[in-house]
């Protein structure tokens, strides 16, 4: 039996792996008659993918309105029907096959398991690592849900107070709209600094997933409208085993954080004076290495007994 399957992505997927990983097993369902996906994928993945519409929404915040003004519930409004008309239109004019809606919760130690293609950095190779200057490594789409100038000032106040004990490697990698916004603000701060170094970039997968693992401090800046969902960033970085998460404090951070069993230390911040204690505790400190406990089940085998639970029949490769 034939059985199409669109992914739904709410929200930017410019740089998420993890929604990659989980489209590329589900190409290899000889059941799949048809992979779709609700968005615009920038990635090496072949053309199999089928991305049957771009289209984008503006996000609340970038408009600047405020949860409590009048507008808010006719923007919210608006969002939802344009994302259900097309919903409605892809099952129900696109596929010549029924589909069959299933909703359902997986757990979320699913989505913190690392590709197939990419083994974890050894500890020999961390140790090498630990003895450089301390890497701090985020990833972004370079909209304005993600204020990376707080890291610029951060930054900045170490510098001119000469607390950074540790030469700073600062990594971003990611495209976007803001990014050369960000660049100018960079070099207009970075000819006085002396203990950090920036790298902008847009690295394949097996370079970001390489780079988290040998970064000392992973770095989450992301809000959303909402406050609830979760950033795959973060899930990347504790599949990847990096040591320690910076992300900035949201409603779910926490609970998400305790559901993923994780060694990886999660040090919370809500403004510029808690990550600029964060940075410079991390520029002092020896590196942390976690234990890191071998997986017994690769990311496809994973995916395919959680799936299976859902589509039964459904979960038969080429």
């Amino acid at each position: 039996m034939s059985s199409n399957i669109l992914y739904i992505v709410i929200g930017d997927v410019g740089h998420s792996p993890r929604t990659l990983l989980h489209v590329e097993e589900s190409l290899k369902l000889k059941s799949a008659n048809k992979v779709g996906c609700l968005a615009l994928l920038e990635s090496s993945i072949p053309n199999t993918i089928q991305t049957d519409k771009k289209f984008c929404f503006y996000d609340l915040k970038s408009l600047n309105i405020a949860k409590g003004s009048v507008f808010y519930p006719i923007f919210a409004a608006f969002k939802f029907v344009l994302l259900s008309v097309y919903i409605l239109w892809f099952l129900l004019w696109e596929s010549p096959i029924s589909w069959d809606v299933v909703v359902c919760q997986l757990e979320a130690r699913l989505s913190a398991i690392e590709p197939d293609f990419w083994k974890s950095t050894s500890v020999p190779i961390r140790e090498i690592f630990s003895k450089n200057p301390k890497i701090i490594l985020s990833a972004t789409s370079w909209t304005p849900d993600e204020d990376f100038n707080t890291l610029l000032q951060s930054i900045d106040r170490l510098e001119h107070s000469n607390l950074l004990s540790q030469h700073l490697l600062v990594v971003i990698t990611g495209k976007g709209p803001l990014k050369n916004a960000f660049i100018r603000h960079l070099e207009s701060k970075k000819s006085s600094w002396k203990n950090t170094t920036f790298v902008l970039g847009w690295f394949s997968l097996l370079d970001y997933y390489s780079l988290l693992s040998a970064a000392d401090l992973g770095i989450s800046f992301h809000v959303s409208s909402s406050g609830l969902d979760f950033p795959m960033k973060i899930i990347d970085m504790v599949s990847c085993n990096t040591p320690q998460i910076a992300a900035l404090e949201f409603q779910c951070l926490k609970e998400g954080i305790s559901s993923l069993h994780t060694n990886t230390k999660l040090l919370a911040f809500s403004n510029e004076d808690t990550l600029t204690n964060i940075i410079c505790s991390i520029s002092k400190s020896a590196s942390y290495i976690p234990q890191v406990n071998p997986r017994s089940l690769s990311f496809s085998s994973h995916w395919r007994g959680y799936m299976n639970a859902v589509f039964p029949d459904a979960l038969k490769t080429n």
